[in-house]
């Protein structure tokens, strides 16, 4: 008999300890000691949306890709405008050369200018390099491809 009263007491003593603990609970809000990579900031009071620090989640973790300036409606878009008005501006200021169509894709630029007159070879070639130096000198972070045609 003493050995059931001291057995129920053995279960009811784990019972109460197991059912404090998991009132307590690891709560990772409440941990301080591992690292928060994907944690919300609470915005102030008065606010009723909590959102990620930062713009989003990559921005919290280095293996993400960077994926800023991929939309149309992006700042990225506007700095490839500001991009492609520049190349027409450096190509304006070459003053046998007008601009043509100008693409953007990635870290490289196509572009296309118009030269007046007939060209031969080693001319266009001799025109081109001058012109994706110029262009190189305007905008270093693209790869310029360069394209000379004849304006008739």
């Amino acid at each position: 008999m003493k050995k059931y009263v001291i057995l129920a007491g053995a279960m009811s003593l784990c019972l109460i300890g197991c059912n404090k603990s998991a009132e307590k609970g690891y709560d990772i809000k409440k941990d301080r000691n591992t690292p928060q990579f994907m944690s919300y900031k609470p915005k102030p009071a008065g606010t009723n949306q909590n959102k990620p620090v930062g713009n989003d989640f990559t921005n919290q973790n280095p293996n993400f890709l960077n994926l800023n300036g991929t939309s149309s409606g992006s700042s990225a878009s506007t700095s490839m405008g500001l991009d492609v008005n520049k190349a027409k501006q450096t190509i304006g200021q070459m003053k046998d050369l007008s601009p043509g169509s100008i693409w953007i894709h990635g870290d490289t630029m196509r572009v296309t200018a118009y030269k007046k007159g007939t060209l031969t070879n080693r001319e266009k070639a001799i025109v081109e390099a001058r012109l994706q130096r110029k262009l190189i000198q305007a905008l270093p972070r693209y790869t310029i491809k360069v394209n000379v045609t004849e304006k008739k």
